[in-house]
C-alpha cells in the first residue's frame, strides 16, 4: 500500500481515503479541506466531504470546524499546535492572507 502524502497530494480530482479505524482517516480529511482553502483559494461552499453516517458527518463537521479555527489562531498568533498547521504556516509568507482565506 501506497503511503498518504497529506503535505503534497495533489488536491485535483477526487481523493479516495480508504483504511481501518483509528489510522487518522478524519484528520487527512479536515487537513486536506484546509489546503483546498489555501492552496486552491476555494470557499468551504465550493467543497464537498462525503462520509456514511449521521454522527461521522457531525463528527467530521466539528473536526473540520476545529481545524480551521486553529489554522486561522495560527496565522493570526503564530500558535501552531499541528503537524500540517506548522508546514503551511512556514509555506506561507502572507500570514494575513491565509488567515483572511480561513476566515
Amino acid at each position: 500500500m501506497k503511503q498518504f502524502d497529506l503535505a503534497n497530494a495533489p488536491l485535483y480530482g477526487a481523493n479516495l481515503i480508504e483504511a481501518g479505524a483509528g489510522t487518522g482517516k478524519t484528520y487527512a480529511i479536515e487537513s486536506l479541506f484546509l489546503r483546498l482553502i489555501l492552496e486552491k483559494k476555494l470557499t468551504v461552499d465550493q467543497i464537498l466531504v462525503v462520509t456514511f453516517t449521521k454522527a461521522a458527518t457531525e463528527e467530521l463537521k466539528e473536526r473540520i470546524r476545529n481545524k480551521l479555527i486553529k489554522a486561522k489562531d495560527a496565522f493570526i498568533h503564530g500558535t501552531k499546535s499541528d503537524i500540517l498547521i506548522n508546514l503551511l504556516y512556514e509555506k506561507y509568507d502572507d500570514h494575513a492572507l491565509a488567515a483572511g482565506l480561513i476566515r
